[in-house]
């Protein structure tokens, strides 16, 4: 089984400042890791996770170290028919330019469970569900 991760959840997984999300992700994580279940992300995420690592305050040391972290989870880099896919189903299921990024990657990963706090919990895209780790 592989599931995806957003990168609004990855960035709690590092936010000391939202202790209680961030116990939530990395508790998932490590869950899903024991399980042998593989986590991907996407080139889209390593981006946009160094960006909020600098918010964050992280220095250029702290980010690089981040993303070698990351390397522990499998990265699929965006294609060009994952950018035209995803313009597609922008259109079609009326979500944001990015949100429609990540679900692309995430379906064409073959992912079955998408980890999200920004789509809506239970959705579906085809075979990919949308969770939200972070509700009671």
């Amino acid at each position: 089984m592989s599931v995806f991760f957003d990168t609004n959840l990855v960035i709690y997984s590092l936010d000391d400042d939202a202790p209680q999300k961030q116990a939530l992700v990395v508790d998932l994580m490590l869950r899903l890791m024991r399980e042998q279940t593989q986590i991907v992300i996407s080139t889209q995420v390593l981006i946009e996770t160094a960006n909020a690592c600098r918010k964050l305050g992280f220095d250029d040391v702290k980010v690089g170290n981040v993303l070698a972290t990351l390397r522990t989870f499998r990265c699929d880099a965006t294609s060009r028919e994952t950018v035209e896919n995803a313009w597609l189903l922008k259109l079609e299921h009326k979500i944001s330019w990015f949100d429609a990024l990540i679900v692309q990657a995430a379906i064409d990963a073959d992912c079955e469970v998408l980890y999200s706090e920004d789509l809506q919990h239970g959705r579906k895209f085809g075979e990919l569900e949308v969770v939200n780790p972070l509700l009671d």
